[in-house]
């Protein structure tokens, strides 16, 4: 997911200029369901792999491309708070990923 989330944040860039924000939405939405579903259903590490990598570089070709489009999609009055939350949720997201996944869950 790591070598994926390097390529989706220098690839994404170059993908929501040249599909657009919203496309690239799309596409990066689309993608992550089908890595996901890959990964579910991996026979294999290989396919595990390949999916993480999917996933990776969606993830971060998303997080290049949602700020952009929620500023550019609200009122002009609000523009600065939707572009700030859209990037705060990310952060706040990605740290309690972290701080969760510290803990041992036993059934």
């Amino acid at each position: 997911m790591l070598l994926g989330s390097l390529t989706g944040a220098i690839g994404g860039g170059l993908q929501s200029g040249r599909f657009g924000r919203k496309c690239s939405l799309m596409i990066d939405a689309t993608l992550f369901i089908i890595a996901t579903i890959a990964l579910i259903l991996a026979p294999n590490l290989i396919v595990v792999l390949v999916s993480r990598f999917i996933q990776g570089h969606c993830v971060a070709s998303s997080v290049v491309a949602m700020p952009i489009y929620t500023c550019e999609i609200s009122q002009p009055d609000i523009r600065k708070i939707t572009g700030v939350f859209a990037v705060i949720c990310i952060s706040f997201g990605g740290s309690l990923s972290m701080i969760f996944g510290k803990f041992k869950y036993v059934a």
